[in-house]
């Protein structure tokens, strides 16, 4: 059964320098490590969170894949948004964390893929994302 996105927002974690994008799919949050100028879009599968954070500015685009088996690593505080989540601390897992797989389409990958034209779909079969029953 695919997966919805229940909520999003901003969380605050300790030692960061200021809030961070973050998704709530069932109980679970995952930050999803956008950085200034990436735009996001998120796609709940079966198996795994999708995130595709696209640079076209810069010409980078990075897939993430989050595995719903993946247990939270740290805390943090939800910070603003997530109207429909209880406001408290609450435990995350992070793009950095063990077992979330990245893949970056930059310089002459992304001018080959042509990826400033994929739709986030097509984005997440290229970079080989997109597997099992995940859509």
């Amino acid at each position: 059964m695919v997966k919805r996105i229940e909520d999003t927002g901003k969380i605050w974690r300790p030692g960061r320098f200021q809030p961070e994008a973050a998704v709530r799919v069932g109980e679970q949050v995952f930050v999803l490590g956008q950085e200034e100028g990436e735009n996001g879009h998120c796609l709940p599968g079966e198996e795994a969170l999708l995130v595709d954070l696209h640079d076209l500015k810069n010409g980078r685009r990075r897939g993430l894949r989050f595995p719903y088996s993946l247990q939270p690593r740290q805390k943090a505080t939800l910070f603003n948004g997530f109207t429909r989540t209880p406001h408290g601390d609450v435990g995350v897992i992070a793009a950095d964390d063990p077992g979330v797989e990245i893949v970056v389409l930059e310089k002459e990958a992304y001018l080959e893929a042509d990826a400033s034209h994929l739709a986030p779909e097509e984005f997440f079969r290229l970079a080989g994302l997109e597997r099992g029953g995940d859509q």
